[in-house]
């Protein structure tokens, strides 16, 4: 989904180098950064300096912004190449590494594939922009906001048996674009984590 006014408004103020801009879209974007970050690094002080990271990358290449693309998309990505980075380092710094075994030594559901599949989340970001826009809406309503079929069928002024035909369509896209995009180990995990 393409920005809102008020969020291009923002991305346009940052890009002339507004903190107050700055400090506003990181409210708006810390905290799922955040829940993303330990998700995978099972660290909380790790995920603070993913995020801290990403932020920092985000104002220094402020100039490269394009307001008319989906910024979470772009934050996302950046945050995901920082994970999976981070993830590629910890196989070879020993302290890195220690600190990622040791938290998730008392996380739940911790699976190698949670940690490899940082490098794949990004395809299903990839797969989602490509939707239609109306059907790229109500994919992101159902599953980023947790709406119901009924909500968002009253909210875009449609039935609900559209909303539903939407979902199942965007649903085998993205299946599909993960299939043919993926090793087929990999394709339960991202499954679970956007279907």
């Amino acid at each position: 989904m393409h920005p809102n006014l008020d969020e291009i408004q923002l991305l346009e103020e940052l890009m002339k180098g507004s903190e107050t801009a700055f400090k506003k879209i990181y409210l708006n974007y810390h905290g799922s950064l955040y829940r993303m970050a330990l998700k995978f690094v099972k660290s909380e002080e790790l995920a603070k300096e993913i995020v801290q990271d990403v932020f920092v990358k985000i104002w220094e290449n402020r100039s490269q912004i394009n307001t008319s693309l989906s910024f979470s998309a772009f934050l996302f990505r950046i945050a995901h190449n920082h994970i999976f980075n981070l993830l590629k380092r910890a196989s070879k710094e020993a302290a890195i590494k220690n600190e990622i075994l040791a938290a998730a030594e008392t996380a739940s559901n911790y699976t190698e594939n949670e940690v490899l599949s940082a490098e794949y989340e990004t395809l299903a970001i990839d797969a989602i922009e490509q939707l239609p826009p109306q059907r790229k809406l109500i994919f992101k309503l159902c599953r980023n906001e947790g709406k119901s079929y009924e909500e968002v069928s009253y909210t875009l002024g449609i039935s609900k048996s559209t909303v539903r035909d939407h979902m199942v369509k965007a649903i085998k896209f993205i299946k599909d674009y993960l299939q043919a995009h993926t090793q087929t180990t990999f394709l339960v995990c991202l499954m679970a984590w956007f279907l």
